[in-house]
């Protein structure tokens, strides 16, 4: 028997799910991953433990279908890179989350992230989004779990959260009804 050791991450802005995938005897104890865990330390990952009768990653998907669609990368300098690209917001991270917590008027929605990015480079430092930055088209769903992950897992994300929040609250007391 075999068992697959994966590393699961989310690249949002490449559209799937991303693994690191290695395998051992199942019967041997598993390596030790403290250094494979430190090197992801305060990325959003996942570890799992899945064992076959192949070296396959077929094999890992068919015993678990929660695995199908995750592209596998052969080195951890891939899988920290597609990772570390959700750590940057886009413009269209930050429109889709006003979008699916609010029902701004469209034409306020620019006004409200200007003034995300102006408070973001006030009390962070540096701004809010890439302007440059652009994702997979499937990448953005007007949902408030969904969008409110991407921020999050964003750099200083709880609190690029907050500051969202606290424009989005203020612009919804000062808008016409």
């Amino acid at each position: 028997m075999i068992r697959h050791l994966i590393l699961m991450g989310n690249s949002y802005t490449r559209g799937y799910r991303v693994a690191l995938h290695r395998v051992c005897d199942a019967s041997a104890s598993p390596p030790d991953r403290r250094e494979l865990m430190n090197a992801v330390r305060g990325l959003s990952t996942s570890y799992h433990s899945v064992v076959t009768d192949s070296t396959s990653w077929e094999s890992v998907v068919k015993e678990d279908p929660y695995f199908f669609g995750v592209r596998v990368v052969d080195t951890l300098d891939e899988f920290i890179s597609a990772v570390m690209e959700d750590r940057v917001l886009s413009k269209a991270d930050v429109e889709t989350y006003i979008k699916s917590v609010s029902n701004l008027p469209e034409k306020s929605i620019d006004t409200i992230i200007e003034e995300c990015d102006r408070i973001c480079n006030e009390v962070l430092g540096y701004p809010l989004y890439d302007p440059h930055k652009i994702d997979c088209a499937s990448a953005h769903i007007i949902d408030e779990s969904i969008s409110s992950n991407r921020i999050v897992a964003s750099s200083d994300g709880y609190a690029k959260l907050e500051l969202i929040n606290k424009v989005i609250a203020t612009a919804k007391s000062t808008s016409p009804e």
